[in-house]
């Protein structure tokens, strides 16, 4: 038995890389069968046009056309733009260009976890982890999610293993992505401050914190003097009232705040994520003790609740900051805490396997999920949204057979774009703007949450369907007006 054991190839030790190896051709064939997709979603602007900008004007300048600058330093544009110029602008390589990000991304993980969860338990832990339906859904656009993912990863195991290089340049990039970017870096400033005081002798603790503050620097610098750069060139920091966007960072009144609780709630549970919150209450009843003995599931809640401090007021204090993607870095650390707690519970192992199990079975169930029509959803949060891409395909193709020209058609976000920043065509046309019921034509879907009541009844009774299709729970609909 001993000999099977040691010449086994998935054995205890190894079956955390062969995990690992594994989920590195998964993502390669999800952006493989993602290649052709159109950009989608917030991916339009942070990715497209941003890129767009750079591949068209060259690299002389780090300010945005003030219509799609949305405030951030535009690492990720840039990125696209090079890759873009050395491999030519097409869908398939701005999906490829995701890969070696999603690799670098599954190799942190995978580093992570062996930090923070026993041997036994790391092959299932990974593939927890890398099973987030907000995180499969990102891996298959151009995003720059995937990117900050892969940094504030690279950063905790950076910080644990104390290689000082590779800290710094996770911290350059989460702050050179985008501000959330920023916000994410203060948490981890502040949890890893907190660890250095707490650790350090009673005389030295000031010096530990400065010692622990070094690496931040560059990135701090970077950040600030970018800022600074940018409200000189452009007399705004952050977001400005002309902005297509402006209406997003309205304030909310208390009952706003109030909604946007329940909503952060619900992000946190939604797309199958309710398994994994159930299990960490479960064992932070009956088994209270791994939170007051454990030092990593300690330094795991002190970094969730940091973050939680960073990510919360934008998502809570404004209209329209709520979206799922906002709020990876959380879904995935409790993951890893819910990892942790169920590997060193007193459970036995075949139900630690059963819940491991279990909580995988329900993420995957996430991208099934789906909500009633006129129940705002996050389509780019799961890989609910993939049907869309042929259905658009049909619909369009409908259209220029009955030489129905686009201008005429009316439609919403995320469909209001010019066909370039949608297929990277050079074709500028797009819809007309949501002005119903002044437009001759209105295209409508289900996943296009700005539809309001008023409009929904607007359309059943000044139009009449011409054309409907449907798969997998998305819809689209052709009206013309009678």
């Amino acid at each position: 038995m001993s000999v099977i054991n040691r010449s086994s190839l998935l054995n205890q030790a190894d079956a955390v890389t062969y995990v690992s190896v594994f989920m590195g051709i998964f993502f390669f064939g999800l952006v493989y069968l993602s290649s052709s997709h159109i950009f989608f979603w917030d991916t339009v602007q942070l990715a497209a046009k941003h890129a767009t900008f750079f591949y068209d004007q060259g690299f002389g300048t780090i300010i945005l056309p003030a219509e799609f600058d949305s405030g951030h330093l535009p690492g990720f544009g840039l990125y696209l733009a090079l890759v873009w110029k050395i491999f030519g602008k097409t869908l398939g390589v701005s999906h490829f260009a995701m890969l070696p990000i999603l690799w670098w991304l599954v190799w942190q993980v995978k580093k992570t976890v062996v930090i923070f969860i026993p041997k036994s338990w790391r092959a299932l832990a990974l593939l927890l982890i890398l099973s987030d339906p907000t995180l499969m859904a990102q891996s298959s656009l151009v995003s720059p999610d995937l990117v900050l993912m892969a940094a504030f990863f690279t950063a905790i195991v950076s910080f644990k293993e104390k290689t000082v290089f590779s800290f710094v340049v996770a911290i350059i990039v989460l702050v050179i992505t985008s501000n959330r970017g920023f916000m994410i870096t203060l948490a981890i400033f502040m949890a890893n401050a907190l660890a250095s005081w707490l650790e350090a002798d009673r005389g030295d603790k000031m010096k530990a914190i400065w010692e622990m503050a070094k690496p931040f620097i560059p990135g701090f610098f970077i950040f600030m003097a970018y800022q600074f750069y940018h409200f000189q060139a452009s007399g705004w920091v952050g977001y400005h009232d002309q902005s297509p966007w402006a209406a997003s960072f309205q304030s909310v009144d208390l009952v706003g705040f109030l909604r946007n609780l329940i909503l952060l709630i619900w992000r946190m549970l939604d797309f199958g994520r309710i398994a994994i919150w159930v299990v960490i209450f479960a064992l932070a009843i009956l088994q209270f003790r791994l939170w007051k003995s454990d030092e990593k599931v300690k330094l795991l809640v002190i970094l969730w609740l940091f973050l939680l401090a960073m990510l919360a007021p934008s998502f809570l204090g404004y209209v329209g900051l709520s979206g799922h993607r906002y709020l990876l870095p959380l879904y995935l650390l409790a993951a890893i805490l819910c990892a942790r707690l169920t590997a060193v519970s007193d459970n036995t192992n075949r139900v630690k396997a059963i819940i491991f199990i279990l909580m995988m079975c329900s993420l995957w169930t996430g991208h099934l999920w789906r909500y009633p029509e006129g129940v705002a959803q996050g389509w780019d949060a799961s890989l609910a949204h993939w049907p869309y891409y042929r259905l658009r395909l049909e619909m369009n193709t409908f259209m220029h057979e009955k030489e129905i020209s686009i201008t005429e058609v009316g439609s919403a976000f995320p469909n209001l774009a010019e066909w370039r920043y949608l297929d990277l065509s050079d074709s500028k046309i797009k819809h007309a703007a949501r002005n119903l019921p002044h437009t001759k034509y209105f295209l409508y879907s289900n996943m296009y949450n700005e539809i309001t009541p008023t409009d929904a009844n607007i359309l059943n009774s000044q139009y009449r369907d011409i054309k409907s299709i449907k798969n997998a729970g998305i819809r689209m609909v052709l009206y013309q007006r009678k």
